[in-house]
């Protein structure tokens, strides 16, 4: 079985799933590399730093949950979550530029987004 850094950033610190940088790198939106695995979550703010990689997680609203993440499938019953384009866009924005407040217009999810995926964020 392969070793998937994707599903480790969504198992390390949760619930998350992958965004900001990394999900705009990961759907070719962006020319440079990226080093950091860049998530979101419910919880605090927090990076860990392992031989692996750096995982970063950044607290966005619960609010702005469960839209636009979708899941990929690796095989074998495995997979992770990660922002589409769109959300991984909308995340960058709000959390990276201070005192800029974005809000999708559109409740629209991913195309390959699931009601398992969508739910596994409430409460």
């Amino acid at each position: 079985m392969a070793f998937s850094r994707e599903i480790l950033a969504n198992l390390v610190y949760g619930p998350s799933y992958l965004s900001l940088e990394y999900a705009l790198a990961y759907h070719g939106l962006t020319p440079e590399a990226v080093q950091t695995a860049t998530s979101v979550t419910t919880q605090k703010n927090k990076i860990f730093e392992t031989p692996v990689r750096r995982f970063e997680y950044r607290h966005l609203p619960l609010r702005f949950y469960p839209d636009g993440i979708e899941r990929i499938e690796l095989g074998e019953n495995r997979g992770f979550l990660i922002a589409c384009p769109e959300k991984a866009l909308f995340d960058t924005l709000n959390l990276r530029t201070p005192g800029l407040s974005v809000h999708l217009r559109s409740r629209r999810t991913c195309s390959k987004t699931s009601e398992l995926t969508r739910d596994s964020f409430r409460g």
